[in-house]
């Protein structure tokens, strides 16, 4: 342990300090995290490697944690679990990473902790410090060296001139952006919207803008309590604390559904791909082809399976559903897929043939394909759509024997 530990409480802010003060919570969750069963549930995640506990090393967000224990007060656990880290989960191997590389961090943070030094909270000017592992002298670009001992030096032994350009590089107060509020993205008729801020001593100022029509010269409203929407459209909003010091401007939008169509999903989605619930899939808002947007329904290991009721009897010349491959990631095109319809909700009867998909699953790129029928139809109530999951993933891909997902967006019925 280092001789200098309240240098490392530096990295906490004061308002934290003071939210902390009582560290036992904050070292019991701690505890509880490094303590826990390592037995993870749910979806199998390549990165959730090198588990202590709960903490996953192989996943890079996780890395700060094990140096929490020294602003927390326990230098000593903090020391004790990343020699362990340092000591178990890098080897020098070919495979001597204990998770994916992404860029660099898991030999940084090796480096970092062998020198006994770490920045808990990125953008803030301070380190946080151990006893090092391993002498060492660092070779700084401007070509000095720094030794490394077991006496922690501040921040700006290692960058002198970092708060003089942090002075010339920020200008003005910097205040948090506002927080849109409502029950959903989708309403039928209208839904509340409110905007709320951390900060009491802002204003804020919203206007509403025409999807896809936006108006720049349309004047902002100062907000005062909650408004209903009546139509699709984009909420735009600000905190201004004196004129001229104001958050940037975020937004939110919202959809009015163009029908009252209700859906029942008869099979069970990945709850980290959910869109929204049943409704997403008659909201329609068209997932792209980033479904990491969350504008996408995924099924693993199970046909999909799901109901429409439109409400009344009716005809329609088109029903289609929309669907996402990105094979990489284990999300392939359905192998069949089915449409029925019926006009009690009981007995069902097919439309047309059943589609069989044709993509390929090799493809690399990530890409969208909507699967339908557009020949007239006769009067019904109710529809039925059935993809069948492309099930194992083949001996060729990286993820052989994994199960495959089915990612479905938009039912249609025209």
């Amino acid at each position: 342990m280092p001789g200098n530990t309240h240098s490392s409480y530096r990295t906490i802010s004061k308002g934290s300090r003071a939210r902390w003060a009582d560290k036992r919570p904050w070292l019991e969750k701690l505890d509880d995290l490094f303590n826990a069963p390592t037995q993870t549930t749910g979806r199998e995640q390549a990165d959730i490697t090198g588990l202590i506990g709960q903490y996953a090393h192989g996943n890079e967000p996780s890395h700060h944690m094990a140096w929490l224990y020294v602003p927390a007060g326990q230098p000593q656990k903090a020391q004790e679990k990343i020699r362990f880290i340092l000591d178990n989960f890098y080897k020098n191997a070919p495979d001597g990473l204990i998770g994916n590389e992404d860029c660099g961090q898991m030999s940084a943070w090796y480096v970092l902790s062998t020198l006994g030094m770490y920045a808990i909270c990125p953008g803030q000017p301070a380190w946080t410090y151990l006893a090092p592992s391993a002498s060492a002298t660092v070779h700084l670009e401007d070509g000095s060296k720094k030794p490394v001992s077991d006496v922690a030096p501040p921040f700006e032994y290692w960058f002198p001139d970092y708060r003089r350009e942090l002075a010339t590089e920020t200008s003005g107060v910097l205040l948090p952006v506002p927080v849109i509020e409502s029950p959903s993205r989708v309403f039928t008729e209208k839904m509340p919207v409110s905007i709320k801020t951390v900060d009491r001593d802002v204003r804020c100022y919203y206007r509403i803008q025409e999807i896809g029509h936006r108006d720049e010269k349309k004047d902002f409203s100062v907000y005062q309590w909650p408004f209903f929407i009546e139509q699709s459209g984009t909420v735009e909003t600000y905190a201004e604390k004196v004129p001229g010091i104001a958050s940037t401007v975020v937004t939110g939008t919202f959809i009015r559904k163009p029908n009252a169509y209700t859906v029942e999903i008869r099979s069970t989605y990945n709850p980290q791909y959910h869109a929204g619930g049943p409704e997403g899939l008659l909201d329609g808002i068209r997932g792209s082809e980033n479904w990491r947007k969350g504008d996408w329904q995924g099924y693993q290991a199970q046909d999909f399976e799901a109901v429409v009721d439109l409400k009344e009897m009716r005809s329609a010349k088109e029903i289609s559903a929309g669907f996402l491959q990105d094979s990489r990631s284990w999300i392939l095109m359905p192998r069949e897929v089915e449409f029925l319809v019926s006009t009690d909700g009981q007995k069902f009867f097919p439309v047309g043939k059943k589609i069989v998909t044709d993509e390929d699953p090799q493809r690399e790129d990530t890409f969208i394909k909507e699967y339908g029928l557009k020949d007239p139809i006769g009067k019904f109530r109710y529809v039925k759509v059935i993809a069948r999951n492309f099930g194992k993933l083949p001996a060729w891909h990286q993820g052989a024997g994994g199960d495959a997902f089915i990612f479905i967006d938009e039912i249609t019925i025209r």
